[in-house]
């Protein structure tokens, strides 16, 4: 699929929820988050960008419908940034169930029929790609459990994508167990001294269509 045919939503609100001690870190990565969404941009010829307070499940399902509602655009992609739960995201208005999220995206008809990437930073993405692949994304890419690996694994992802290279391998690239481990290993001392808890789990899970690349049109 051309430049032309290509949409992009980002979505980035982990100042939005979380551990309450690292919002200034969370702010910092929003920031990141949206300055990479930008940068991403270049290769599609539509972008939205839903940052912190307008990141809401409404505004997610609007900006999906106007993005596949431009002439010419025939795949809609996701760069989702946010914490999430195994059945829940944070967003904007608070927890938002994954279920309730994929009906309301099933409910648009054919804008949820050009999903196509959903890349998702949040903690347990995986748990979510049943319902969201669902809703109509062909791929849908995320962590087992707390996701520690976003910063430096974002910008690998996006760069390999963005340059043709497909989903499926761009991620085994960028969550190489080098680098993904020790991160993991460090979250983990993070979580402890602040009196959280939760299974650190990095390690990235494709579901879907693992040929899907930037270039791909719908099968």
């Amino acid at each position: 699929m051309p430049r032309a045919g290509r949409a992009l939503l980002v979505v980035t609100a982990l100042s939005c929820g979380g551990v309450a001690q690292l919002r200034p870190l969370y702010r910092v990565l929003d920031g990141a988050a949206a300055l990479l969404g930008r940068l991403l941009g270049r290769s599609y010829a539509r972008r939205a960008l839903l940052q912190g307070a307008a990141a809401s499940a409404a505004a997610i399902v609007a900006a999906i419908e106007d993005l596949a509602g431009e002439a010419g655009v025939g795949a809609v992609d996701v760069f989702l940034n946010v914490h999430g739960q195994e059945r829940s995201l944070t967003l904007a208005e608070g927890e938002v169930a994954v279920a309730a999220l994929a009906a309301a995206l099933r409910a648009t008809g054919e804008p949820a029929r050009r999903l196509r990437l959903l890349y998702s930073t949040c903690c347990h993405a995986a748990h979510h790609a049943a319902e969201l692949g669902g809703a109509g994304f062909r791929l849908c890419l995320g962590a087992r459990g707390i996701n520690a690996t976003g910063a430096f694994e974002t910008p690998v992802f996006l760069a390999l994508w963005s340059r043709g290279v497909p989903a499926a391998r761009a991620i085994r690239i960028a969550d190489h167990p080098v680098a993904r481990l020790p991160a993991d290993a460090v979250a983990r001392l993070v979580l402890r001294a602040a009196g959280e808890r939760g299974r650190v789990d990095s390690a990235k899970v494709v579901s879907g269509d693992r040929g899907v690349a930037i270039g791909s049109g719908r099968s």
